[in-house]
């Protein structure tokens, strides 16, 4: 129900799950498509919340060290993860992207409920109204649908997982599509 992105104001608090829910909603929820990297930061903290752990910790034998993969992941001074920030390596993209396209199995395990996987891909929220073509498919569950039975895990500067479902296939891309004044301010 945001009209825009809340991670810039997140990042500018000490307390980002508090900052998160003081910002009201200008819509109702499901009636207004805003990509939202604040999103991700909530989710994490709602796991961190139920188990007591941090959101890498609950993650690593659940999902990580089955794959046999790490992940970096920002966080504030109060310990708040970002997973809106988390950086894997290709191969982890390509991984994470395969077990969705197998319905949660790795190597004969069932890591995510099979119904979940499913859920992923399908259309969610429209985005008809999205200024780049590609995204204008609908989004939900954190990916973007794309025209044929699949979605894209895009990450930022188009680090991508595509699942194409119907093709049996997953490809991955490591990309770093900043222009270089993006990148010069940043250094």
């Amino acid at each position: 129900g945001h009209a825009e992105d809340t991670c810039a104001t997140l990042f500018q608090s000490d307390n980002w799950v508090k900052t998160f829910l003081s910002i009201e909603p200008e819509y109702e929820p499901g009636t207004y498509f805003c990509y939202n990297n604040g999103i991700p930061h909530i989710l994490a903290a709602i796991v961190e919340k139920k188990s007591g752990v941090d959101i890498i910790s609950y993650m690593r034998p659940r999902f990580l060290t089955p794959l046999g993969i790490e992940i970096l992941c920002r966080h504030n001074a109060q310990g708040e993860r970002e997973p809106s920030t988390v950086c894997v390596t290709q191969e982890a993209l390509t991984k994470i992207g395969y077990v969705f396209l197998k319905k949660g199995k790795w190597n004969g395990r069932q890591l995510i409920d099979e119904s979940l996987c499913e859920e992923f891909g399908r259309f969610h929220v429209p985005t008809i109204t999205h200024k780049h073509a590609f995204r204008s498919y609908g989004y939900g569950y954190q990916v973007w649908k794309m025209p044929c039975d699949g979605f894209v895990f895009h990450g930022g500067n188009d680090n991508l997982s595509c699942v194409y479902r119907e093709a049996d296939l997953v490809f991955s891309c490591m990309a770093c599509n900043k222009t270089q004044h993006e990148v010069d301010l940043e250094e």
